[in-house]
């Protein structure tokens, strides 16, 4: 990470504020380089991938670190980034089933509890840090996507 960037999450730790990195998926140097995740995980933060990159309609690179980062079990939420009913579709669920369909029902149901915590203020769980992140075949998960 970036030194300004520790410092700003350490400062925020140390207030008190646990930080959700919304769409890390879609930030270029996680693309890059997945272990930023890991990083930003052991400085205490929660990661949010967003609906969109999950469903593969935020672009190849997006969708392809955002499974990356759900098969390896290091995002706490799904966001559907959807700042007003206009610009983007509430696609959560179809999201979720691909969770379930990458991983299983319970990292699906793990992520649903933890939006709940988050609105009642109550702690949530690091997901385990790991060593070295799976890698993806971009390539047959969409094939599969076009058979199913």
């Amino acid at each position: 990470l970036p030194e300004i960037h520790r410092e700003i999450l350490f400062d925020l730790k140390m207030a008190g504020v646990t930080p959700i990195i919304a769409h890390p998926e879609r930030y270029e140097p996680v693309q890059k380089d997945i272990h930023l995740v890991n990083q930003w995980i052991q400085a205490g933060c929660l990661m949010q991938i967003d609906a969109g990159s999950l469903n593969g309609t935020l672009g190849k690179s997006a969708e392809k670190s955002a499974i990356q980062i759900i098969e390896n079990r290091m995002c706490h939420f799904i966001g559907s980034d959807a700042h007003n009913d206009g610009r983007r579709n509430f696609c959560l669920e179809t999201a979720l089933e691909h969770v379930t369909a990458l991983t299983d029902e319970s990292f699906s149901d793990l992520l649903i509890q933890n939006a709940y915590k988050v609105l009642k203020g109550e702690s949530i769980e690091q997901n385990h840090i790991i060593a070295e992140p799976k890698k993806i075949n971009l390539l047959s998960r969409l094939k599969s996507k076009i058979w199913s």
